[in-house]
């Protein structure tokens, strides 16, 4: 288990080198990009779905 979390901490987040055609990935490459723009993406997901849901907790309509 610590080889694994000591793996994931030293990975390189530098994205892979690119031809002269423009932004071509590979399988690999995309796949090892992929986390690292996932995780960010879901944690501003879930603050905005949070932050949202103790609005509407505040602002009830009155009934």
């Amino acid at each position: 288990m610590e080889k694994l979390i000591a793996a994931f901490v030293n990975r390189s987040t530098a994205p892979p080198p690119v031809s002269g055609d423009g932004l071509h990935y590979s399988g690999w490459a995309m796949m090892d990009i992929i986390p690292w723009m996932a995780i960010p993406l879901l944690l501003v997901l879930f603050a905005g779905l949070y932050f949202m849901s103790l609005s509407r907790r505040k602002h009830q309509p009155l009934h």
